[in-house]
Order: structure tokens, then sequence, then C-alpha cells
């Protein structure tokens, strides 16, 4: 039985991997604790066996307000392969099923971030300075009448037409943000894209330009400059869940772990190489 600290640690960690991963396999959040653990010489991550841990996970996982933790099924579909139970970030459950077959092949074999105080960063992150600056620049864009896009609200027919057929939470999710100003509703569709994977650097400037000519924006040469600036900047430092929490910037330096593998085994070869020389005393020994 885990002890009431243990517990508090383990449903921050949980709330912390919701919020930067996203989504993982609760084999995956095991490793990572064991990890941190190993890390940290448990200073911060108290040791349990792995019964106890995956019992609190499932025991508590749909009654917190921001993960759950749920059948492979219900995230991949009744046909998938995967049998592990899936923690999600309870914000994303009414995202239709296919989003998340996306979201786990853009996570790949990418290699997790794993901070050391991450059972601490349990509560939303707040927006990055390129976030705020890219929001405010779509926010003050003019669209048709020369309204604000941080005003002007006008329907969008694809979005409207998927909240029509989506059953349940999904449909009014989907609702609310259709009522959203068009900036703020480019800001959060733009979100939700880049973390699940669905849109890749390309493809999250098209939609915005896309987006913006609906709006009846025709920003000038220098506001298209400035868009472009604020857009990259935005992309490159945002930490994603498809990312496995990094950031596009950081992710790009880091090794595959094709290579890690690759340097491991040449580290075990080199390791038994050495372990089948003789003693380095025989060296100098008479006659050798």
């Amino acid at each position: 039985m885990m002890t009431d600290g243990q517990r508090r640690t383990a449903g921050a960690f949980f709330r912390a991997c919701a919020q930067i991963y996203g989504m993982a396999l609760l084999g995956e959040t095991w490793a990572i604790w064991q990890k941190l653990g190993t890390r940290l010489e448990y200073r911060r991550v108290p040791r349990v066996s792995k019964k106890d841990f995956l019992a609190f996970a499932t025991d508590t996982g749909r009654t917190d307000g921001v993960y759950a933790v749920v059948p492979s099924s219900e995230v991949f579909g009744p046909e998938s392969a995967e049998t592990q139970s899936v923690l999600i970030r309870r914000e994303w459950l009414p995202v239709p099923g296919p989003f998340f077959v996306r979201l786990y092949r853009a996570q790949g074999d990418k290699l997790f971030y794993v901070p050391d105080d991450l059972a601490e960063r349990d509560a939303p992150a707040g927006p990055s300075l390129g976030e705020i600056e890219l929001a405010a620049l779509l926010g003050d864009l003019r669209g048709r009448n020369g309204i604000p896009l941080r005003q002007l609200c006008i329907s969008d027919r694809e979005c409207e037409a998927l909240a029509a057929i989506l059953p349940g939470e999904s449909g009014r999710t989907l609702r609310a943000l259709c009522a959203l100003p068009t900036g703020e509703r480019l800001m959060q569709t733009l979100r939700l894209g880049l973390d699940l994977g669905a849109l890749d650097f390309d493809d999250g400037l098209l939609y915005l330009q896309s987006r913006l000519d609906r709006a009846g924006v025709h920003p000038t040469d220098a506001e298209r400059g400035e868009l472009y600036n604020r857009y990259h900047t935005f992309y490159r430092c945002r930490p994603m869940p498809c990312h496995r929490g990094w950031c596009p910037k950081d992710l790009a330096a880091m090794p595959s772990r094709e290579q890690i593998n690759a340097l491991r085994r040449r580290e075990r070869e080199n390791a038994r190489r050495i372990a089948a020389l003789p003693p380095l005393e025989l060296l100098f020994e008479p006659g050798v």
C-alpha cells in the first residue's frame, strides 16, 4: 500500500505527465518514474512497487481533473493491438480517436523529456512570450469590415458541420470552439493541431494563411513578414506532446533512439573486449 505522501507525489507525477506528454502508455510512465527515482536517489520520487503504482493510476485516473487513465481500446480503437492502458490529458478526451493514433505515431521512438522537477510541474504551463506575441498580432489584424480578429466572429462551416455530428462532450467542446472570436479560435486550433502532431511547421503556417483569407484579412508585406517571424519563434520554442515534451529547437539537437542504442551497443562490445584482455599486470612480467 502507498502512504499518503506517496499518493500525493504520484498524483502530481501523473498530472505533470498529462501536461507535458499529453498521452503516454502506462508502462512508459512507470519507466519515467523509475528513471526519476534513480537519478534523484528517491529524494523527490519515492520508491514504490510497480503493482502499487499501476493500481493507484487505474483507481484514481478517471476522477482526476487533469488526467485520465483509459483502456487502449477507447483511445486507439477496438481493433488496436495495443493492450496497455493509456494516460491522457483529460481535456483531450472529446478529441476523436484518429487524432490519438496520429499523435502516437508522431511520438514514435522519440525520447521522453524528463526534467528533474517533472513531478513538480503538475500545473498547466502559462503561454510563452512567443505565443503571447503571435496571439496579439493575430488579434490586431483586421478582417471583414475592418474589424480586428479579436472581435470578429465569423462562422466556420467545416467546424460547425463536424460539431453537429460528433456525440456528447466532443460536439459540445467543438461548438464552444466555433463560438470564439476568430483570432482566439485560430490560436486554440493551432495549438491543438501542433500538440497532437496533426500540423507540422509548414502545415501550421498554411492553416493560418488559409483561415486569414477566409476572414477577409489582407496583410501588408510587413505584416506577413512579422506574422512569419512570430509564428517561427512560437513554433520552435513550444514544448509539444507530439515530441514527448521537447520543443522543436531542442529536439533537433537530440540524437535519435537508434543512435543512442547503437552507442550503447558499441560500449557493451568494447566492455566485452576489454574484459577478454589479459590482466594488465602480465604486461610487466618477465618474458611476456
